[in-house]
Formats: structure tokens, sequence, C-alpha cells
């Protein structure tokens, strides 16, 4: 079929139309996104050209003092050429995406050095590195010997709470023992009860006996009473006998910790006693932990024995009682209770693999339990074997009481628990005193305030001469040697302040010395006057040494005999630090670490700035957007502002010295 002439040429047009419009629409995003990529390049470039403004800083005040100030100089002009500098070249003719064209811009530098927030900001940006390598170089070595005492008490700490874990586990075992010997009581009387019952339900059932039916259906249903009582009981023993085997392998596990620390002193002041008698200083001086780890293993055999030989007996006793009954259905009343009698003794001495018998197992039993109770086994008659319980009142004829032996297995526990008990308490308080204590070295862990005027007197001593150290600046400079003293005492005599600050320090620690350890006057005003006295002649021994001989001394000084001898040394520098530390007045020592830059160097810095802040504005043509209207926008995309067809883009930079 033919179309008519008039329909020719309407997919065209429409076809035009639609892809006019795709055009416009795509054209519209590709102004968004040439926005977009100016203002990053912007970004860029603002961000480069600050830096460079701020890369001309005073090369001295740097060198000397690690602090950052820009050289003055006309700014403006500077970031304009840098700005510049990055733009496109516009003078080209050739195609860009960007044809970004610089309209206006500026830069203004604050923020002298001078001013106390800018120069403690640059000292702790200066010290936040270097101050903990310093104070760790210079102060850990000092605290080594404590530290080391430290580390070794809590290593020990630690021994004593796997040791008091033992002690419990071990207790534990001791309240399942005695739960077991409970049970087993009522089992034995259990037991004779049911012989009774038994004898009494076969002589009724005998047919030479008159037959009374209804007492022997009581005994019938007492009879299952008390097997069912029985059977709970033997049930209450084997779970009394797992948690004595878990509380073995728990004390195993210790027992495998303890092995891993070495062998150690703590045992000298510390070891536990022995059990029994009191054990004098130089028997504890040649205990060690082997000793005690290999007591403790001694005692897991032993508990291993009475878990195994326990539930031995369990089930013996138990194999008894079922042949029991069906003996007593078989025969008479008196050969029924003869063969009871047998198959109960034979249930108390299970037979194992190396005694071959149960009469045998039965005489080695009674053997090595006389023998450990005579001593003759080289063990005190006084204690009781892993084994077996040795108490008044046990019968000596083989096979009467091996199966309350099986029940109750002593274990020996005396130095465990008098170790935890006497120095539990102790060892937890001292472990958490010198935890406190060298937490100051971690900085990480003190207040910021603190932190903050620690690294400020660390900045101070490394950059600042002090008594002891070389002299900086040349003369007629006033501070050549007391720059630290001046900067912590201020105006005045500071050189004469550190000295008596340091000589009272000493006097106040040589006499507390002297009259805590001196052996002589004992008389409480004499022994005064004299520590006030030796503590003067030691006070300025101490002084003339940290001063003149720029040597070290201890923390409290003594004569001949120093107890505190063996202390962290102190220098001068290290009681500069505490006087600093003292003198905590933030303000005036930034003032006059300011003072004595401008004096030494002839830097003025106040005529140095360390913060920048300007502006670029640049513009960009638009393609499509003036076609769609938007030729003029107070309120462009992206915060940008669109006139003439011209898209003004404004980028604010701040830069600063950190």
């Amino acid at each position: 079929m033919m179309l008519s002439q008039r329909e020719k040429g309407t997919i065209t047009v429409y076809l035009v139309i639609v892809f006019t419009a795709i055009l416009f629409v795509t054209g519209l995003f590709v102004d968004l996104a040439r926005i977009k990529a100016a203002q990053n390049h912007l970004r860029r470039i603002a961000d480069s050209s600050a830096r460079s403004v701020m890369a001309d800083y005073h090369t001295g005040l740097k060198s000397g003092y690690m602090l950052f100030g820009a050289n003055r100089s006309d700014f403006a002009a500077d970031f304009k050429k840098y700005v510049t500098a990055n733009l496109p070249d516009t003078s080209r003719k050739d195609f860009k995406l960007l044809d970004l064209r610089y309209e206006e811009g500026n830069i203004y530098l604050t923020r002298p050095v001078s001013r106390n927030e800018v120069l403690r900001q640059q000292i702790l940006e200066a010290m936040k590195y270097r101050a903990p390598v310093d104070i760790t170089r210079e102060l850990i070595d000092k605290f080594r010997q404590i530290g080391d005492m430290a580390r070794f008490f809590d290593v020990n700490n630690e021994k004593r709470k796997s040791y008091s874990k033992i002690n419990d586990k071990l207790e534990g075992i001791h309240e399942n023992n005695r739960s077991i010997k409970g049970f087993k009581n009522e089992l034995r009387e259990d037991k004779t009860e049911l012989i009774n019952v038994k004898r009494e339900i076969t002589r009724l059932r005998n047919p030479d006996s008159r037959s009374d039916n209804d007492r022997l259906g009581e005994l019938i249903q007492r009879k299952a009473r008390l097997e069912d009582k029985m059977a709970a009981n033997r049930l209450a023993i084997a779970g009394e006998v797992d948690k004595t085997e878990i509380a073995r392998n728990e004390i195993e596990q210790e027992i495998k910790k303890l092995e891993e620390f070495p062998d150690s002193d703590v045992y000298r002041n510390y070891g536990p006693a022995g059990s029994g008698a009191a054990v004098t200083g130089e028997e504890t001086v040649n205990r060690g932990i082997g000793t005690i780890i290999d007591r403790l293993s001694l005692d897991l055999q032993g508990i291993d024995a009475n878990v195994k030989q326990t539930r031995e007996a369990l089930e013996s006793e138990a194999r008894a009682q079922e042949a029991d009954d069906s003996i007593f259905e078989k025969i008479g009343i008196d050969a029924a209770t003869k063969a009871y009698e047998r198959i109960s003794a034979a249930a108390k001495t299970p037979v194992s693999p190396q005694t071959g018998g149960t009469a045998l197992h039965a005489e080695q039993l009674q053997d090595q339990i006389e023998q450990y109770t005579s001593g003759t086994d080289g063990s005190p008659g006084t204690e009781s074997s892993p084994g077996t319980e040795s108490s008044p009142g046990t019968e000596s004829t083989p096979g009467a009481d091996e199966l309350e032996a099986l029940f109750s297995p002593e274990i020996i526990d005396g130095d465990v628990k008098r170790f935890a008990d006497r120095y539990g308490s102790r060892a937890d308080s001292i472990s958490g005193l010198f935890r406190k204590i060298f937490g100051i070295i971690n900085v990480g862990e003190r207040l910021t305030e603190l932190r903050d005027e620690i690294y400020i007197n660390e900045y101070v001593l490394t950059y600042f001469s002090f008594l002891t150290s070389q002299p900086k600046g040349s003369p007629p400079y006033p501070y050549r040697n007391t720059e630290a003293e001046y900067i912590c005492y201020g105006t005045g005599a500071p050189m004469a302040l550190a000295v008596s600050e340091l000589y009272f320090t000493r006097f106040a620690l040589d006499s507390a010395a002297y009259f805590a350890f001196s052996k002589a006057p004992a008389d409480l005003p004499a022994r005064t006057v004299y520590s006030l006295i030796m503590g003067a002649l030691e006070a300025a021994a101490d002084t003339y040494k940290a001063l003149i001989a720029q040597d070290s001394v201890p923390v409290a000084s003594m004569f001949p005999d120093n107890p505190l001898g063996r202390t962290p040394p102190l220098s001068y520098k290290d009681h500069l630090r505490l006087f600093m530390l003292l003198h905590s007045a933030e303000e005036a020592k930034l003032g006059r670490i300011d003072e004595l830059v401008r004096e030494r160097s002839g830097i003025d810095t106040g005529e140095l700035p360390t913060l920048a802040d300007g502006y670029i504005t640049v513009s960009v043509k638009m393609w499509f957007l003036p076609l769609a209207g938007f030729g003029n926008l107070k309120a462009g995309p992206f915060d940008s502002e669109i006139r003439e067809g011209r898209c003004y883009i404004t980028k604010e930079v701040e830069f600063g010295y950190q």
C-alpha cells in the first residue's frame, strides 16, 4: 500500500526534535560538570599558592628554636603570582575545556610568633615527638632498677594467683570428699539395714516358716526404697568424683602456667611456708618453685588414683548388689548371710591388674597404710598419703576399711593455703601501687595539662642553657648560662634562687634519710638534731657534686652506709625539671621564652606571622546554560554565581604552620 503524500518527512522532524532536546540536556550536564571540575581545580590552586607564600619562613628561627614564622614581604602580590602561574594560559587560542580566568584574590597573614597561644602551640608541636624520646632516654634508665623490680613483683604476683586458684580447687576437692564420706556413711547404713530386710524376706519366704503376707509386702516395699536410695547415693558419689576430676584438670592447667615462669627469688622473701611445723628463713630460701610443683604433681597423682579407685569401687559395689539379690533368692538364710559377707568384703578391695587378686590387693593396701602411718616409707607419720586417710579408730584387719580409704583422698596443700592467706592482700596492694607509680612514665595516661607542661619544660631544657650546660649567646647577653633558670624564676637572681632551692631540696631529703635510717642516737630530740646537722652537711656536698663536679647524686645521701645508694641517680638537670614543674606559671614562662629568643637571636618574633587567610575568584565561560535562559544567576549551581554567561567561583583558603 502506498503512503499518502502529506505523511512524508514526519519521522525526520520528530527525530530532529528529540535529538535537539537530548543534545540540550546533555549540554546542561556538561556545563554543570565543568563548574564542578573548575571548583576542584581551584581548590588545588588555592592550597598550593598559600603553601608557597608560607614556604618563605625564617630559617634562623627554625634552626635555633624549631619555631616557624613567615618572612615579611608583599604577601598579596606573591599570592597572585602563584595563583596565575597555576591557571591555564588564556592567551592560547586552542580548545580548552576549562578556560579559567583570574578575577581577583588577596591573602592576609596574622598571628605572629610572639603571641603566647601561637608560641605554645608551636612548642608542643615541636616536642610532641622529641619530648617522649628524651624523657624515655633519660628517665627510664634512672628507673630501670625499680621498673625491673615492679615487673619482677608482677610476675611473681601472677604465680601467687595461680597458687591461690590451686588452693581453691583443692578446697573444692576436700568438700567433694566430705560429701562422699556422707554419702558413703548413708550407703553403709542402708546396706546394713538392707541385709536385715533381705534376711527377714528370706525367712518369711522359707517353706518351713509361717508366712505373713502383709509383713512380707511391707518388707519388699522397704527393700525397694532402700535400693533406690542406695542407687541415688551411688550416683551422688559418682557426681562428686566427676567434679573432683574437673578440679584436678584445672589444677593441672595452673601447674602448667607455673612451669612457664622461670624459678626466681620471690620465694626467698615471699615463699609459701610448708605444712605442719613453721619453716625457718633458711628453709624458705632453699625452697623454689620446682619443689612446690613437684609436690603438687604428687598430689595430682594421688587424686588420679583416688578417682580411678573410687569409680572401680562403685562399679564393684553395684555388681555385688546385683549378685546379692539372686543369691538371697536361691539359697537359705544362713548360707546367704555368709555369701553376702564374702561379696561385701570383695567389693571393698577391687581387683587391679597390678595386684592380681582381691586378697593380695587388700594385704598390700593394708601394708601401705601401716608403713605410712609408722613413717617407715620416708613420709611423716602425722601426714596422710594421697590415697588413704589415717584417722583414730581405723580397723587394722585387711578389708575392714578399704572402701572408706578409697572414698577419702587427702591432698597436701599447706604450702598453697598458707601462702595465699598470708600474702594475698599484700601482694595485690603492692602490685597496684607499682602500677600507679609507673603509670607516670606513660604520658598518654596523664592529664593533658600536665603533659603539655612537661613538653614545654623539656623544650626549655633542650634549646636554652642552664647552670651545668654549655653557654649560649654572646656577651653582653646576661643569661648565657641561666636561661632555663630565668624562665623558671623570672627576674631578680635566678641563679641564686636555683642554687638555694637545690640546697634545701637536698637538705630535706638527706635529713629525712638520716632520721629514718641512722642507727644512733636513739633519743628522739638528739636524733632530730643529729639528722638536721648531717643533712645540712650532706646537702652541701650534694650541691657541690651536682653543680661544680656535674655529677649525679642518689635520691637521698648518707654516710657511710646509704640504704638508698642504689636509687636512681639524679643530676642538676633532673632537679631543675622538678623545680620547673613546681613553678608552673605557663603564661609567664612563655613570655620569658619569647623575650630570650628576641634577645639572643635579635629576631623580632612580633613581625613573623604564622597564619594565612585569603581567597581567590575565577570565572569560566558557560556553553549551554545561557542558551537555556540561565545567563545570570545570583545563586548558581554549587554555590557559584553566573553573570553575563560566565560562572564566577570563589575559594577561601586558610593555612598555618603546624
